[in-house]
């Protein structure tokens, strides 16, 4: 018999949070023994999303620090960047196994980490420990890590597709450009003009195309791992009318024109 996993989840009133927290609840040998959110302390789960409702939207929402106390194998934290990294370090000193879905820990070094997220990195002995969370690529890796850095949603579809051409050696490593689309839950649940459904609705609109996008630095970083030399992408994310998902068109140049 497999043993059950006790779990907290930070970020739980967040759209990632939510959704992890519905996939937990679901899972036969996991155990949610605390939820949390800052904005949304005291409040149930259900209060905010009501499709929780029967699948566990009745507990109640408690603030980061009191979570942090709570006795738990593993801590998921679906936090916005710069948040994660303070919370992290006091969750590994007790004991937890940290599985991080912001981008605090996905880069390797304090520079690029500042490069692209234009802040200092408030945890960098912990960029070392990390393993990156992409289980197709990064297997044994994750299975005995003490803390997991989850890869973006775009670099999830942009490094699986690319990497094993890159590793085969098929393909021009600085030639490569990815074209992709995104739903509008993606930005987060943070009000903005971007998101307002006047502007999005009806409409195709591309965004920090070229290499302005932050997520440019992690696709580049872990598909020049896969290769064994520098890697450079071309990038152009669009947000489109629809709730969730990604769709990814990705070209490259083949080194063996013979090749179909």
């Amino acid at each position: 018999m497999k043993k059950t996993v006790t779990v907290t989840v930070f970020g739980a009133s967040g759209y990632t949070g939510a959704g992890i927290y519905a996939l937990l609840m679901r899972h036969p040998n996991v155990e949610v023994v605390a939820v949390s959110a800052e904005r949304n302390a005291g409040e149930l789960l259900s209060t905010i999303f009501p499709r929780l409702t029967g699948v566990g939207g009745d507990r109640m929402l408690i603030p980061a620090d009191e979570a942090t106390q709570v006795d738990a194998d593993i801590a998921f934290l679906c936090l916005p960047h710069e948040a994660a990294m303070s919370v992290a370090p006091r969750l590994i000193e007790n004991g937890r196994i940290v599985i991080d879905l912001s981008a605090d820990f996905r880069m390797d070094s304090v520079e690029s980490y500042k490069q692209w997220y234009k802040v200092d990195h408030l945890a960098p002995d912990l960029l070392a420990t990390k393993a990156y969370g992409l289980p197709e690529l990064n297997r044994a890796n994750i299975a005995a890590a003490k803390l997991v850095a989850c890869a973006g949603c775009y670099p999830t579809s942009s490094i699986l597709p690319i990497a094993p051409l890159l590793e085969a050696g098929v393909i021009d490593p600085m030639r490569i450009i990815v074209d992709t689309k995104s739903g509008v839950s993606g930005a987060g649940r943070k009000l903005s003009q971007r998101t307002h459904f006047v502007e999005t609705n009806e409409n195709f609109a591309p965004y920090n195309v070229g290499r302005a996008h932050r997520h440019v630095g992690e696709i580049d970083q872990e598909l020049s791992r896969a290769a064994g030399q520098p890697v450079r992408v071309i990038f152009s994310p669009h947000l489109v009318p629809m709730n969730q998902g990604i769709l990814s068109t990705i070209y490259v140049d083949l080194l063996d024109q013979s090749i179909t």
